[in-house]
């Protein structure tokens, strides 16, 4: 049975988790028989299919002073470079192949620093992100592109606070991370 694209991890005609961790990480399916399954399944397909909801991680690389960062092509603002978390990759993993399909070079040594939500629209629709933020070292990581829709640069850490970066939540916070080493929670969310 494939749920919002997803198989079940239980091969039952219901995945119940009998014991479900008190904070929400996902779907979880409660034992109230085929009918709700039903219903649940109508519901997502009606409602939650239309949005767009993403888990991204991003890097801050640093190097002589300097972060890199990525744009679009044609737009003004910039942004981490990383990406989307595939189902059942680990966020860690995930960011480290984003880097190598991005990217000349490895990154290494990930230490999570905080995480930003953020809703935009784009030609798509509507989105829905968190970003999972890791501080990352690199060796011999490259601003060469791999992609021909993204550019990437370094940017001076101490101008930060005068760059187009987006979403606006994640350069108050890694402003902030830059001064005082904390791990942080942002969001662009009112």
């Amino acid at each position: 049975m494939k749920l919002h694209g997803l198989t079940p991890a239980v091969s039952s005609p219901l995945s119940v988790e009998r014991n479900p961790p008190k904070q929400k990480t996902g779907i979880h399916l409660r034992p109230y028989g085929r009918g709700f399954l039903r219903r649940r399944i109508k519901f997502l397909k009606s409602e939650e299919m239309e949005n767009n909801y993403e888990i991204i991680a991003r890097a801050v690389i640093v190097k002589e002073g300097k972060i890199l960062f990525c744009n679009k092509k044609g737009q003004s603002y910039y942004f981490l470079p990383g990406g989307h978390v595939e189902w059942k990759e680990l966020a860690e993993e995930g960011l480290k192949r984003e880097i190598s399909e991005e990217l000349r070079g490895n990154i290494k040594n990930l230490h999570f620093i905080g995480v930003v939500e953020n809703i935009y629209n784009d030609e798509i629709g509507e989105h829905h992100e968190l970003n999972l933020v890791f501080e990352a070292e690199s060796e011999d990581i490259s601003d060469l592109s791999k992609e021909n829709q993204l550019d990437f640069s370094w940017r001076d850490i101490k101008f930060l606070s005068k760059e187009n970066i987006l979403p606006l939540a994640l350069k108050k916070a890694l402003v902030g991370w830059i001064e005082n080493k904390k791990v942080f929670w942002a969001s662009q969310i009112e």
